[in-house]
């Protein structure tokens, strides 16, 4: 998993895009914990809002989710360390569905994060 990760991690400054995804990046976070119950706590509240019961699984420095609505997107917050210093929490979403519904996902799970929401 790691070595498919790093071109997404070396690309993710700000919001990027490529064929069947989104990436953005969530900014600083205090330290891993707190960005992984983060992550789920967001992604739970995307399920609750759109109605939808997405799978999360849980790793070590990933919260990882699938058949996220609409389009049936797979989604990633990943936590890692950088420079053995500072974590910094990336959104990858991932779907074969229009690229609306991709950044519908990507942008409402970005809002929650940042308490956003409507």
């Amino acid at each position: 998993m790691r070595l498919v990760l790093t071109p997404l991690l070396i690309g993710a400054a700000g919001i990027a895009s490529a064929e069947g995804y989104a990436i953005y990046d969530l900014g600083e976070v205090t330290d891993r914990p707190a960005c992984l119950h983060r992550a789920t706590k967001v992604m739970n509240a995307w399920n609750r809002q759109t109605g939808e019961q997405g799978i999360l699984d849980p790793t070590e420095w990933i919260v990882y989710g699938w058949d996220f609505a609409p389009g049936d997107n797979d989604v990633l917050i990943m936590c890692p360390i950088f420079r053995d210093s500072f974590v910094n929490a990336l959104l990858v979403v991932h779907g074969e569905g229009t690229d609306q519904e991709r950044n519908r996902v990507a942008d409402g799970i970005e809002r929650l994060w940042t308490g956003d929401s409507p």
